[in-house]
């Protein structure tokens, strides 16, 4: 009794030490907003099992209904009719190949890959599969089940392909011990498996007090053996379980003080044990998960039925935050059983629920509320103090508010509409609305403004702070002078009958800038006119919504539907400014040094820079419109921003200068990830990506996967030959046929929702041709075209050459036979010359002389033999003959003439040719026709004379002349007539015919008192 006293007294003692320790140590999160993805919106059960992340992001969720992928925008359902064997899902994992494993009672097992169930065959096994989990490793997946081959017995399957192989565990000994065998992992159940690196562990759940020491079994893949190995865990009774990440092993169960978690570290040998209850934990622990990169994040996430603690894993296992569920979405009763935590940054924080669906949070709240302001329904009409100061105005409750900072300080009741609100003085308001009046802040009294300074109801007005006035009316814009220092006042002049919606004062030029939907107007007041301004006053916009002035250049700041541009006045340029918002429903201010965008979306800040420019913006993100809907007006308090919307009046701080810095090198911002679906595979889509498509399917499909989406997504494209954007059907992108097979082409395309639009980004997009449709293919055809015309070429060369060699031949034949012919004509007309002159000798008993004749004759007929046989003789050859052939004539006709041969000095006798028996001829006639009728002495003069690419030969004599030769031959009988003449022609025709050479004979007579005959035989070569 006295021990169960001093137990229960230690227990008490324990309880209020634990206490005390966990108020100081646990951080309690505000309530924070989150999404709740049910059987309403997409899911087919709220009873969810687990969750994953994919490597392109997508969210998958095992349900007792099938199987669901999530993008932000929409759900995909795996179920039945989708291949699936079983719709009562409730393990799901993503191996290293990208492929979804499903854990299902079934008769066999399989996988989701692109969007398609896959059926795994199953190798020498039967029955039904009943996996707890997947694991995977480096070449395929594994997992434990229990039914299999029809009874129920513990198997380990591993598939290190698409062929499933099993193993029954419950064949080996378990005593037998093999202590130098290494624990590497190890799964939470009543009798669990898992593996890693080819390695699989079983624990044994401790079901009573007297066992503390579980054994782990270990099964190695590569060789099908199994070894055992014991390790010692102290500190847990009545329930163990277990998980393992990498070489750290987590035991949790339930001892006499409260839930202990064991840390061993398996490469250290390290043992650490926390007990939870220090920490606030005093339920089941239901679950432990740790964060996707260990090394980089060191986090451990222990989930029980009410909370989960985060802890840093170091060297022990130290406390980060401990944070409830009914602080994460109220105090809901369905958040009593957590089924797992999927720890990726794009999807914040998820926890799925047993009985309704899955929330998911944003990681970090920035949106507050500020519980002391209620501005639902109230406008801001205006600000002072350099915005420390802000004024508000209901219609609904025709209240005027002045809040400082975030604390109002006044409140007064107005029965006129108030639009705009200045500070004239310290004490004094100048309201504008229906009409003009003072509000005094001390007393609260309003002083009416006569209303011939102003007109009708007031929508907009700016101050140059001297002044000045412009105050856009429904009856136009009117400048207004109203003296500060006394009361006088008056109406100066109208400047436009437009209807402005809002005017700023632009101090870095003293002018007032105003816009309608249309149009912008400048009015300057030193020169009280307005004035053109080319490129901004002549620029036809499309629907202005706003205008702002940032005050370090005084660039203008253009809200213009769902665009937005920074406007240099002095430059006159146009610089966009790029946001990856949907600016159709946003607010635009510039609250001191920061541009402001807000809307559903949440709210940006863009910091303006030194030289007018602005810096990447820093984002605080309404987390899928969890905090609010609609953003009815924002305006400056402090460091911070009031955003009033019809759910909240949120106070957000201000971004401070480390935020802008980390801006640059953090990834701070929305990213959403665009993926597309082409070449029987999905990618992540990345900027000059090339997506290939094939001949006959020329489409791709493109998905966004955006946790923040918000609203219905459209996607568009635009491709190299567009002069549009198209928009997507269902994320269709189609390719037309004007693209050409192995050709790159350029595309574009850009998503839009309701509060977010991506970058457009540039593709290649290049169809896969058919075999003979590539460059390589092609030139092979080219090359083998060209080839066979060469073949063909070189063949009709070839025949053509041998029909022409053939021709040529014959034709040489013919020429030799009619060369022959002629000779056989020219040899016997000298031989019967010579030898009726020897036969003329010897009958006159001059036997000296016939004799001489005789031989000379002998020797010229052997040079006469020796020509005959060849078409062509060099010159010295032909000189020669002649000689000789003169020489006879000299002794026939008793010396009755001379002759001389002539060469010039740079003719090649010895080698130029000239055709045989061609001038021999001539000299036979103007001997025989010209000389020997002649009563004086003859004279024959032969001269042989280089020209360009031929030779000349000049044959001239004293005779009788042509003419007096012709009447000669005419009282001749015809027998008496010259052959030399006809065969002379002959052969001319025959040499100009058939040989590269061109031959013309000229004759000229000589002019009195000159006699005699010139003949001129020209010989020209085509190829010399």
């Amino acid at each position: 009794m006295k021990r169960a006293l001093v137990s229960a007294c230690s227990y008490l003692i324990w309880g209020l030490i634990s206490g005390i320790i966990s108020h100081s140590q646990i951080a309690y999160a505000q309530t924070t907003p989150a999404f709740n993805l049910n059987s309403e919106n997409g899911l087919a059960s709220d009873h969810i099992y687990d969750m994953i992340t994919d490597k392109y992001g997508y969210l998958w969720i095992a349900t007792d209904r099938g199987v669901a992928r999530f993008n932000g925008y929409d759900t995909r359902l795996y179920r039945l009719n989708d291949g699936l064997p079983n719709e009562d899902n409730w393990g799901i994992i993503e191996d290293l190949k990208g492929r979804i494993w499903i854990s299902t009672q079934a008769k066999e097992v399989g996988y989701i890959k692109n969007d398609r169930y896959v059926r795994v065959p199953v190798k020498n096994t039967t029955g039904t599969f009943s996996p707890r989990v997947f694991y995977h490793y480096d070449s395929g997946v594994m997992f434990s089940s229990f039914f299999i081959n029809g009874w129920q017995s513990e198997s380990l399957c591993f598939i290190p392909d698409d062929t499933l192989y099993s193993v029954s565990i419950d064949a080996y000994d378990p005593r037998h011990k093999d202590s130098s065998s290494d624990v590497t992992v190890i799964y939470s159940g009543p009798v669990s498996y898992t593996f890693n690196k080819y390695k699989i562990s079983r624990l044994d759940s401790v079901k009573n007090l007297n066992a503390a020491r579980p054994d782990i079994y270990m099964h190695d893949v590569t060789d099908r053996s199994l070894w055992f190995h014991t390790m010692f865990l102290d500190g847990v009774r009545h329930t163990t379980k277990g998980t393992n990440f990498g070489n750290h092993i987590f035991v949790y169960g339930l001892n006499d003080s409260g839930y202990n978690l064991i840390h061993l570290n398996i490469e250290t040998g390290f043992a650490d044990t926390v007990n939870l209850r220090k920490y606030g934990i005093t339920d089941a622990v239901r679950y432990v998960s740790h964060s996707n990169d260990l090394k980089a994040q060191g986090r451990i996430f222990v989930y029980t039925e009410s909370s989960m603690l985060c802890l840093h894993l170091g060297d022990t296992l130290s406390f980060i935050y401990h944070e409830r569920y009914d602080d994460l979405v109220g105090r809901d009763a369905s958040l009593r059983a957590v089924s797992t935590h999927a720890m990726r940054s794009l999807w914040g924080r998820c926890y799925g629920t047993n009985k309704s669906g899955i929330y998911i949070a944003d990681t970090v709240q920035h949106f507050i509320p500020a519980r002391t302001l209620t501005l639902s329904g109230y406008r801001n009409v205006g600000t002072a103090d350099s915005g420390a100061v802000s004024f508000w105005f209901s219609s609904l409750q025709n209240n005027f508010l002045i809040i400082r900072g975030n604390k109002i300080i006044a409140s007064h009741a107005t029965q006129r509409e108030v639009n705009r609100a200045f500070q004239y003085n310290s004490d004094t308001i100048l309201l504008m609305g229906q009409a003009a009046h003072f509000l005094h802040q001390g007393s609260g009294s309003i002083v009416n403004i006569p209303t011939n300074v102003f007109g009708m109801t007031m929508k907009h007005a700016a101050t140059d702070n001297s002044g000045t006035w412009f105050v856009c009316e429904s009856s136009g814009a009117h400048v207004i002078k109203y003296p500060v220092a006394n009361t006088h006042y008056y109406y100066q002049h109208t400047v436009d009958a437009d209807k402005y919606k809002k005017v700023v004062y632009d101090a870095f030029r003293n002018r007032f800038v105003a816009i309608t939907n249309m149009h912008v107007l400048v009015y300057d007041i030193a020169e009280k006119k307005i004035k053109k301004i080319p490129g901004l006053t002549d620029k036809a916009f499309h629907n202005l919504t706003n205008i702002e002035t940032e005050p370090v250049k005084g660039n203008y700041i253009i809200h213009e539907d769902d665009s937005l541009f920074l406007y240099n006045p002095d430059a006159g340029r146009y610089a966009h400014i790029h946001t990856n918002i949907n600016l159709r429903n946003c607010l635009i201010r510039v609250l001191d040094t920061q541009l402001v965008i807000a809307g559903d979306f949440g709210i940006s800040f863009y910091r303006i820079l030194t030289d007018g420019s602005l810096s990447l913006p820093v984002t605080r993100y309404n987390f899928r419109k969890t905090n609010y809907r609609t953003v009815e007006d924002i305006a400056a308090c402090g460091d911070s921003i009031l955003l009033v919307t019809r759910k909240e009046t949120y106070c957000i701080k201000r971004p401070d200068i480390n935020e802008y810095d980390d801006v640059k090198t953090t990834n701070c911002n929305l990213h959403p990830v665009i993926t597309a679906f082409f070449d029987n595979e999905k990618h992540i889509l990345g900027k000059a990506d090339t997506i290939r498509l094939g001949n006959s399917d020329r489409s791709f499909v493109l998905d966004v996967i955006n946790p923040f989406g918000n609203g219905r997504l459209d996607i568009y494209y635009r491709l190299s030959n567009d002069t549009i954007w198209r928009k997507s059907n269902a994320g269709t992108v189609q390719v037309d046929g004007t693209f050409l097979p192995d050709t790159y082409y350029k595309a574009w395309v850009y998503c839009i929702d309701d509060g977010w639009e991506s970058d457009a980004t540039e593709l290649t997009i290049y169809i896969k041709p058919l075999w003979w449709q590539t460059h390589t293919a092609r030139s092979i055809i080219w090359i083998g075209i060209i080839l066979t015309a060469l073949i063909i070429l070189v063949i009709s060369v070839m025949v053509t050459r041998r029909m022409v060699n053939n021709a040529n031949e014959r034709k040489t034949r013919q020429m030799e036979l009619e060369l022959k012919a002629i000779y056989a004509q020219i040899n016997p007309h000298f031989i019967f010359n010579t030898l009726t002159s020897a036969l003329l000798l010897v009958s006159k008993n001059q036997m000296d002389e016939a004799y001489a004749h005789i031989s000379r004759f002998s020797k010229l007929l052997r040079s006469y033999l020796r020509s005959s046989r060849n078409k062509f003789i060099t010159i010295d050859e032909e000189i020669e003959n002649l000689k000789n052939y003169t020489e006879l004539q000299q002794t026939r006709f008793k010396n009755r003439f001379v002759s001389d041969i002539k060469v010039d000095g740079d003719l090649n006798t010895s080698v130029l040719e000239i055709p045989s028996l061609l001038i021999q001829p001539f000299v036979e006639n103007a001997i025989n026709h010209g000389i020997l009728h002649s009563d004086r002495p003859g004279i024959l003069s032969i001269h042989f004379t280089g020209i360009t690419n031929g030779v000349r030969c000049t044959i001239q004599d004293n005779g009788i002349g042509r003419k007096m030769s012709m009447e000669t031959k005419a009282n001749s009988e015809k027998t008496n007539e010259s052959y030399g003449n006809r065969m002379i022609k002959d052969l001319v025709e025959i040499f100009n015919k058939y040989e590269e050479m061109n031959i013309s004979i000229d004759h000229t007579d000589c002019m009195p008192p000159d006699m005699g005959t010139v003949v001129t035989i020209t010989i020209l070569y085509r190829q010399m």
